[in-house]
């Protein structure tokens, strides 16, 4: 059951676009963090690029899809009525996303006998500052949007 797109509550199109934007976003934001920091410690931009997304997408997609499922789950909540999710609730979704991460690569590397800790902490540190940089300013934007266009349709 969809929600009007007036319902300040309720889960909407434009609202679950804005949560796809954010993983999307955050995981290029990340990739270009990743392949900046190693561009200048291995001399290389291709090289840069390549190491990034193998620390991104090999130490960190527990993480990604942990989040993923989060956001899933807090917009199927909202559908049914909760409040939707706001930048902090996807925020913090995210921070458990490179918590789980970095358990996941903890116990797989324990069990293998070789710990790449430093690698998954590496990678969950651009996801969040990738986050953090995406997240408020997607959020922020969505509101002032939806409030221009409650402004047009209370005028007309």
């Amino acid at each position: 059951m969809a929600t009007p797109a007036s319902d300040d509550d309720g889960m909407t199109r434009r609202h679950a676009a804005t949560l796809v934007l954010d993983v999307v976003l955050t995981i290029v934001g990340a990739l270009l963090l990743l392949t900046a920091w190693h561009a200048v410690v291995l001399g290389d931009r291709l090289a840069g690029l390549a190491e990034g997304a193998r620390l991104l997408f090999l130490f960190m997609d527990v993480g990604l899809v942990g989040w993923a499922v989060a956001l899933v789950a807090l917009g199927l909540r909202a559908r049914r009525g909760h409040r939707r999710p706001e930048a902090v609730a996807v925020l913090v979704a995210c921070a458990a996303g490179v918590a789980l991460n970095a358990a996941a690569v903890a116990v797989i590397g324990l069990a293998q006998g070789v710990v790449h800790l430093d690698h998954a902490l590496l990678a969950g540190a651009a996801t969040l500052l990738a986050a953090v940089a995406v997240v408020p300013a997607l959020h922020r934007a969505r509101a002032a949007r939806t409030r221009a266009a409650g402004i047009a349709r209370d005028a007309s």
